[in-house]
């Protein structure tokens, strides 16, 4: 896999950015194990190993589009192309609608989206970050 089709989500700090070099380490991080999601499985989960612990031993947050991209359970990578993956369970009541996305190692993940679907989180609205 080249350099130019892998995704990357860069992750902008918080405005005080105290921990800019913990950001910059979870950025790369996070891109390393993007560029070897397919060719090496085994390296891949190790950088998001290595990410998560390191944002919780520095007490760092996360962007939720880095969360959202791997499994808890098994620090797998999402892989969005995977149709397999994902399901949306609609109910006879629209607010209840739920997305599912089942991971290999058997954990899911439920988000509701069915509340409010204009919602957007924290990191989403515009002039809450600032680039370094």
């Amino acid at each position: 896999m080249s350099a130019e089709n892998a995704e990357i989500i860069a992750t902008k700090p918080p405005k005080n950015a105290s921990n800019k070099e913990q950001f910059q380490r979870i950025n790369y991080l996070y891109q390393l194990s993007m560029h070897y999601k397919n060719a090496n499985l085994d390296i891949s989960r190790t950088y998001v190993n290595l990410l998560d612990t390191i944002s919780k031993k520095t007490n760092t947050k996360i962007s939720p589009n880095i969360k959202r991209s791997y499994c808890k359970k098994c620090k797998r990578l999402i892989d969005y192309k995977d149709p397999k993956m994902f399901k949306v369970v609609k109910s006879k009541n629209k607010k209840n609608d739920k997305f599912i996305i089942n991971c290999k190692c058997g954990s899911k993940k439920t988000f509701p989206i069915g509340l409010n679907r204009d919602y957007k989180t924290y990191t989403e609205k515009e002039g809450n970050l600032l680039e370094i």
